[in-house]
């Protein structure tokens, strides 16, 4: 009897694991890098057109970077926003100053416009890294606001 409940609580301890649990702290050197002798960001998308949009609407960009390259990559500074067209330009988040080879994190830029701030809105997002080929990447926003 006592045999029964330990193998009853080895498969409840089993279960959130064949579930599809993952431990987040395992380190990223099982993944083969794409650029060897140094680190390389690699971004998602580049160009993020929203078309026409309806003042007070929420917009969330999400830019997903990696670094594909064979040693650490690190984030000089916060992102910053150009604005080439329209005004105000929002804030780019980016939590993590550093990724390991392999690994992966989203720089976030949510805004809206309200009333009067109709028209089109072009922004770039720069994003400057330790990439000894591309130290600045730069992800364009654009959109068209409507009453």
């Amino acid at each position: 009897m006592l045999l029964l409940g330990v193998g009853l609580t080895f498969l409840v301890a089993v279960v959130p694991i064949a579930r599809g649990f993952q431990p987040t702290n395992l380190p990223a050197a099982r993944v083969t890098p794409q650029v060897t002798g140094g680190p390389s960001v690699a971004i998602d998308r580049t160009v993020f057109e929203y078309g026409d949009v309806k003042i007070d609407t929420p917009i969330e960009t999400n830019i997903l970077l990696r670094n594909v390259g064979d040693q650490d990559l690190v984030f000089i500074g916060e992102p910053s926003i150009e604005v080439l067209e329209g005004c105000c330009p929002p804030k780019a988040v980016l939590n993590v100053t550093t990724l390991m080879p392999g690994e992966e994190t989203t720089v976030i830029v949510r805004f809206t416009r309200h009333a009067g701030m109709d028209g089109l809105f072009d922004f770039r997002v720069r994003i400057r890294t330790n990439d000894p080929v591309y130290p600045e990447q730069e992800v364009a926003i654009r959109s068209n606001w409507l009453p």
